[in-house]
């Protein structure tokens, strides 16, 4: 007996079926889901603090949030903590965002054959979940005799 049946019986999400989220690209490359309220939030953050690190672009007929792939991984992270600060400052998300642990995440790009994924950004790990981005982690329970 596995514990693979209880593992496979908890996921129970598949955000690439939810039509009501919208993508989170670098470039041409998805990485990440948006729900639409984060989104519009993103919306007024761009309006109040103008930017090329990232578009909205509706060319797929639904629209999208695309950071900048040919901008620099120190732009990109400088880019995605002035808007994680600002939607902990502005209070929008309570949670994630009041577990705010100043613990950078690494977030990866594609991954081509004969490379390893690339860091492209760093993000404050409490902000990750609005942006829909794959997080890692290692977990170690040591218990006594």
């Amino acid at each position: 007996m596995t514990f693979l049946p209880i593992v496979a019986g908890c996921q129970n999400d598949d955000p690439w079926a939810d039509t009501s989220l919208h993508a989170f690209c670098l470039g041409d490359v998805q990485i990440g889901f948006v729900l639409p309220r984060v989104l519009h939030a993103v919306r007024r953050y761009l309006d109040e603090h103008p930017t090329n690190l990232v578009r909205l672009d509706s060319s797929n007929g639904k629209l999208s949030l695309v950071l900048a792939s040919n901008a620099t991984k120190s732009d990109r992270t400088e880019f995605m903590a002035d808007l994680a600060q600002w939607l902990r400052d502005t209070k929008q998300f309570a949670d994630p965002l009041d577990g705010w642990r100043d613990e950078q995440y690494a977030i990866y790009g594609r991954r081509s054959e004969d490379q390893a994924s690339e860091i492209v950004f760093t993000l404050e790990r409490a902000a990750c979940a609005l942006f829909g981005l794959t997080t890692f982690g290692v977990h170690l329970t040591v218990g006594s005799p």
